[in-house]
């Protein structure tokens, strides 16, 4: 049997208890401030990059406009020969020739295809003869197709640079008459004078005025001359291309345009970004200029 003090200490027990939840307590109220600053810390992360990324974008937008105001500004500065069908003279037989894609055609039929024996004394038939877009390096095509549900389908398309009122109709029969003689060699099965060898280079010539009006064309509609500021090439710079060498007339940095001209004087459009992939020889320039591999071409007219 044991005795009445020999029994547990009861309240020992519940000092013991309140010393433990103290414990407890301490810690519980370390994480709670543990979490607190974790959760500062991650706040302060959070809000380092949207200020960084505020900045970021503030950097971007003003490098946005120091761009657009150099555009605007070399814009202004850009002196371009003002295309106007009073600075053309053309010849007697063109007076009265309306500026239309089609009355060219048809003039050109009555004055050229069907007089003359070197180009066949017959009109030329196209089934399709329309405008298409500004283009940079093309400014007419002749299409012809063969075999599925079009198969001899003809079709020419002068593209957009050529078409409003400040084109005289003479520089505009050029392109067209160039376009005319390759379907005359498709309708006539004379495959060496599809592209521009000799032969098609004679009947292009017999175009009464082509030197005039294709000078006028590089002068006014091409750019030949302007020169904008920031432009890569210089005056004289010469690209070389497989066989052919070109010489820069021309650079338009607003309009992305090189204007290059081989030694025969055939004018050739490209974007500055092609001009710079082909291979640049010594020009006239007395510093030199380096060499970058071959990459693009820039042929301007395909039949």
């Amino acid at each position: 049997m044991t005795g009445f003090f020999d029994l547990p200490d009861v309240f020992g027990k519940k000092t013991v208890t309140k010393k433990a939840k103290k414990k407890v307590a301490k810690k519980a109220t370390k994480k709670r401030v543990a979490k607190k600053a974790t959760k500062k810390r991650v706040a302060k992360k959070a809000t380092k990059k949207r200020v960084v990324k505020k900045a970021t974008k503030k950097r971007v937008a003003k490098k946005v406009t120091k761009k657009k105001a150099v555009r605007r500004a070399a814009k202004k500065k850009v002196t371009r020969p003002t295309a106007s069908p009073g600075s053309f003279r053309s010849s007697p037989e063109w007076k009265g020739v309306p500026n239309n894609l089609r009355a060219v055609f048809d003039f050109l039929n009555k004055t050229y295809f069907t007089k003359l024996a070197a180009l066949g004394k017959r009109p030329i038939v196209v089934d399709a003869l329309k405008w298409g877009p500004e283009a940079v390096s093309r400014h007419g095509v002749f299409r012809a197709y063969r075999g599925g549900p079009r198969d001899g389908f003809t079709q020419i398309t002068i593209f957009g640079q050529l078409k409003g009122p400040q084109i005289p109709a003479q520089v505009m029969g050029a392109v067209l008459f160039h376009e005319m003689v390759h379907a005359y060699c498709w309708s006539t099965g004379q495959t060496a004078c599809r592209g521009h060898d000799r032969e098609f280079r004679a009947r292009e010539r017999l175009f009464n005025g082509l030197k005039e009006a294709l000078a006028w064309r590089n002068n006014n509609v091409l750019g030949a001359g302007v020169f904008t500021p920031g432009c890569p090439f210089k005056r004289g710079d010469l690209l070389k291309h497989r066989r052919k060498t070109f010489s820069v007339v021309g650079c338009d940095q607003s309009r992305n345009i090189v204007m290059l001209q081989t030694d025969r004087g055939t004018p050739y459009r490209a974007t500055i970004q092609r001009a710079l992939k082909l291979e640049r020889v010594r020009s006239s320039n007395p510093r030199g200029l380096q060499r970058v591999p071959v990459e693009a071409d820039v042929e301007i007219m395909e039949w």
